[in-house]
């Protein structure tokens, strides 16, 4: 189990750093395309708050809709990303097996003279008894 949390604790972080990554590599190849007096670095360095994606373009406003689309590509390539490695967590979740984590109920079984002898254990997810 602890190994479990331990995996979805690395999976997290490795999954924030490749985000990151896309995420900055895609702002820096687009925004001098959508934006030709924006540098890519200032965009980076901006980081993602609004006021600070609208102070790279003062002076330059026609170009605050080329600075937009430039960032919603970057996160439409995180969704991507994110989307990929959900469907690999569904498809490598199919391994993992069925187990039954609920507890057993102990019924005295009866004996002939009508005094219980032995415990029975008895599942209680299954329907008989």
């Amino acid at each position: 189990m602890a190994f479990l949390v331990f995996l979805q604790n690395f999976g997290v972080s490795i999954g924030i750093v490749l985000s990151n990554t896309a995420f900055a590599q895609t702002l820096s190849k687009v925004t001098p395309r959508y934006a030709p007096s924006v540098s890519a670095q200032a965009a980076l360095d901006a980081g993602s708050g609004a006021g600070a994606v609208r102070d790279l373009v003062k002076g330059h406003e026609d170009e605050l809709e080329g600075v937009l689309r430039a960032y919603s590509e970057g996160l439409r390539n995180v969704f991507y990303f994110l989307v990929g490695m959900s469907c690999v967590a569904v498809i490598m979740s199919f391994g993992m097996g069925w187990v039954d984590v609920r507890k057993k109920k102990r019924v005295p079984k009866p004996s002939a003279d009508g005094e219980a002898q032995e415990e029975k254990v008895v599942d209680m997810g299954s329907d008989k008894a």
